[in-house]
């Protein structure tokens, strides 16, 4: 399997080693546990790897451990993270339209102004992370932890925020809420608006 990064270089990829997620685990046919080294897919192991302005469009991500890793710019629309380990990737300017993160761990990530139009972002852990001037437009966050996350300018039209924990979050007079909530609520729900 290629992948081709930033600089135009082509990496060639470890072999398979046959690891799948299933069950919320990355196993392979034997029962064993583990995943497949800079294999940029399903269990892959991508821990720190520079994937900058990469196209990868409707890849299956799930239960990878991509942790640091530099995606931005990068095109992943489609693409999916179930189960993902993100922490502190960065994502800034990807276009992540339609993707899948549910129940991946994406602390304290990088989302600065990507686009996540029609994303699933359900039960997520996106606490400390920066989502500065990102588009969320039909956005699912239902039950996502969004704590001390940074939604200055952010488009959340149309987002759905049922059960979306937003203690300390940090918003603007810039950030776009979705029509079926009021500032009153979302500050109720602990969430900060200051210029």
């Amino acid at each position: 399997m290629l992948y081709a990064a930033a600089t135009g270089t082509v990496a060639e990829a470890q072999d398979d080693l046959g690891f799948r997620y299933i069950d919320g685990k990355c196993v392979n046919q034997a029962g064993d546990e583990g995943l497949n080294p800079k294999l940029p897919g399903e269990c892959g192991d991508l821990r720190g790897v520079n994937l900058r302005e990469a196209f990868l469009e409707n890849v299956d991500f799930s239960g990878a451990n991509m942790r640091g890793v530099q995606l931005s710019a990068a095109k992943l629309r489609g693409s999916i993270f179930v189960g993902a380990d993100l922490r502190s990737a960065d994502l800034h300017d990807a276009d992540l339209r339609g993707t899948d993160f549910r129940g991946a761990d994406l602390q304290r990530v990088n989302f600065r102004q990507v686009d996540l139009t029609d994303a699933n972002l359900e039960d997520v852990d996106l606490q400390r992370g920066n989502m500065y001037q990102a588009i969320m437009r039909r956005v699912n966050l239902r039950s996502a932890d969004m704590r001390n996350t940074d939604l200055r300018g952010a488009d959340l039209t149309d987002a759905d925020l049922t059960r979306t924990r937003l203690r300390r979050a940090r918003g603007d007079s810039r950030t776009l809420i979705p029509a079926n909530l009021s500032y009153d609520e979302l500050i109720g729900r602990g969430m900060v608006f200051r210029d």
